[in-house]
């Protein structure tokens, strides 16, 4: 009599997660909470990267998710600063053309219709 164990099938072995599309998701989450600017294009570079390997040798890696998640934090994070940037530059010129009005002396020829518009907008 054989006391030999039943053999079972075995499952493939998982395929390892591209490293670059972990550092696009780590870069994107950085890029929008403390380097904005630097940490959103590491992830877009990282994660475009780890895409296009990923894509020409199918089955070798995994993390397509990852590296889509850090893409589009990547994107977020370019937008929310372009749109910071964009915000900076229009509060520049405000701060510019209030500067000109009064070194010029120009804000009693127009300070009626500008500062009762504060009280006329908020009660």
């Amino acid at each position: 009599m054989s006391t030999s164990q039943p053999s079972y099938p075995t499952l493939p072995a998982a395929p390892p997660i591209h490293t670059l599309a972990i550092v696009s998701l780590v870069t994107g989450i950085l890029g929008l909470t403390v380097c904005s600017g630097i940490g959103s294009v590491a992830a877009l570079v990282s994660g475009y990267i780890a895409r296009d390997e990923m894509r020409k040798r199918p089955g070798r890696y995994s993390g397509e998710g990852l590296a889509l998640a850090g893409l589009i934090l990547g994107w977020v994070g370019i937008g929310i600063w372009v749109l910071s940037l964009a915000l900076a530059f229009i509060a520049l010129i405000v701060a510019l053309v209030f500067s000109i009005f009064f070194s010029l002396n120009l804000i009693p020829l127009i300070g009626k219709q500008v500062f009762l518009l504060p009280g006329i907008l908020f009660g």
